[in-house]
């Protein structure tokens, strides 16, 4: 069968023009041209036999030492296609298309690792085009079906889901959002808009409820609200509250009267009807307030406690109030009396008819005070340290200053001080000891007095801190200056 193409074929590179081509026809292409035609009929002539198209081994354009270009070669091996391959200025390859296995599929790949870039369309296996890949100027979009398809925003840097062209997901940098229902494990644990009402079911008629309108959370069970949370922080339920899931330990209302059960039998409970607070302990009342009263019950000593150590106690019929171990302030119903104890030990007493009966009196300031001590020695104090005691056991009155004993009086009636006796006041005029235990009179500022030396067994008269005259135990006196006689002193 003779058959002639009509169609030109031009090569621009090669500048050469082939008008018609036949069978049994090989040529061997060379960069820049033909390089040789073999077994050449021109097919004008009647009766050629043309069985195929023109086979090449490779063809390249543009020729060989331009920038860039393309290789178009046959199969190199029995069960392959071609290959198209696309060099770079330096003739090294940048990427191709071909060279695969016959009737598998396309494949294409890039030698610099740059990706590969589709320009428009759709990239599908799918041949009525249903799922695929596809771009959008500069989003991407996944097709799964008709109107089924995963979309990327890069301008909002989000993906939304669609489904039947509308978005019923969205996942940003924001979060997720779900536009309707988002089922999670089963088809009964869901989350849900539900109209102005999101809401999230455990079940089929158990679910958490937000109200938008009236800022309220709601939890419903058996499709029934058993408790609610208002903006308020108020929270409002149908049955009783656990507190640390302790079934003994509750909060609710019973009967209309509102109960803090702490035990079984234990609760302080409120009865509206007649305003009336009561706390029960083993089932009894034992103390109950009202708006005028407060009553304790079935106890021998009812006490009202602030903490450990302070509170008020009828203690044994006598009312008294504890404010720390060993200090009361105690009312004594039998003996008419208050008694203020403190560190056990009873300071202070007022009975019936006034009497004042205190171990420390403070008068003016706390340095200045008046003082059993201990219930033996009396005492009048006027500073720390300083104070005037009368010492029972020996009945004898004591002076003490700074902590010093510096005088004493005893029953016998001597006078005892313990630094210079001053007459009338004057305090250049006394009676001392002050020298080596040498008792001494002063006259006049310690340099005009007598002295006795004890261990010269001598008096001196001194003037004027000069010894003007001496008496030895003997008799014999000695003067300093002249002894005149017969002379009026």
């Amino acid at each position: 069968m003779s058959q002639r193409l009509s169609t030109s074929v031009t090569f621009q590179a090669l500048n050469k023009r082939v008008d018609s081509l036949e069978s049994n026809y090989t040529a061997g292409f060379t960069p820049g041209g033909i390089a040789a035609a073999v077994g050449y009929v021109p097919a004008n002539k009647a009766g050629d036999a043309f069985t195929g198209p023109v086979v090449s081994d490779i063809f390249r354009c543009p020729p060989s030492g331009s920038a860039g270009g393309i290789d178009v070669s046959r199969a190199f091996s029995s069960g392959f296609t071609g290959i198209v391959e696309f060099l770079k200025s330096d003739g090294t390859r940048n990427g191709f298309v071909g060279s695969n296995a016959e009737g598998g599929p396309m494949h294409y790949g890039s030698d610099t690792g740059a990706g590969h870039y589709f320009e428009g369309g759709t990239i599908s296996p799918d041949p009525d085009m249903h799922f695929g890949l596809r771009f959008n100027t500069v989003d991407g979009i996944l097709d799964f079906d008709s109107n089924d398809y995963v979309y990327y925003s890069r301008s909002n840097d989000e993906y939304l889901f669609m489904i039947g062209g509308v978005t019923q997901l969205a996942l940003s940098g924001g979060g997720l959002q779900v536009s309707k229902v988002f089922t999670v494990g089963d088809n009964n644990f869901e989350m849900s808009l539900n109209g102005n009402s999101p809401y999230i079911a455990f079940d089929n008629t158990d679910f958490l409820g937000y109200d938008r309108l009236a800022n309220v959370f709601s939890f419903n069970i058996g499709n029934a609200g058993k408790a609610q949370i208002d903006s308020a922080g108020n929270l409002s339920n149908t049955g009783t509250i656990f507190p640390g899931g302790d079934a003994n330990y509750l909060l609710g209302v019973f009967a209309n009267i509102p109960r803090v059960q702490f035990d079984a039998n234990d609760n302080l409970a409120y009865d509206r009807a007649g305003n009336t607070y009561s706390f029960n302990i083993a089932g009894s009342s034992a103390c109950n307030i009202t708006q005028t009263s407060l009553i304790a019950n079935g106890l021998s000593a009812p006490t009202i406690s602030v903490d450990a150590n302070f509170y008020a106690s009828l203690n044994a019929s006598n009312p008294q109030i504890v404010f720390d171990s060993g200090d009361t302030l105690q009312f004594n119903r039998a003996t008419n009396s208050y008694n203020l104890t403190l560190s056990n030990s009873t300071q202070l007493s007022v009975n019936g008819t006034g009497t004042f009966v205190a171990n420390v009196l403070t008068v003016g300031d706390n340095n200045f005070g008046m003082s059993l001590n201990g219930g033996s020695q009396p005492l009048v104090l006027y500073d720390s340290g300083d104070y005037a005691c009368f010492i029972r056991s020996s009945n004898v009155y004591s002076w003490t200053i700074g902590n010093a004993t510096k005088a004493t009086l005893d029953s016998s009636g001597n006078f005892v001080a313990y630094g210079a006796l001053l007459a009338s006041g004057d305090s250049n005029f006394g009676l001392s000891i002050p020298i080596a235990n040498n008792p001494r009179l002063t006259f006049d500022t310690g340099s005009d007095h007598i002295a006795y030396d004890r261990t010269a067994n001598k008096f001196y008269f001194v003037i004027g801190g000069v010894n003007v005259a001496s008496i030895d135990a003997s008799g014999n006196m000695r003067i300093k200056g002249v002894l005149t006689q017969s002379v009026t002193p």
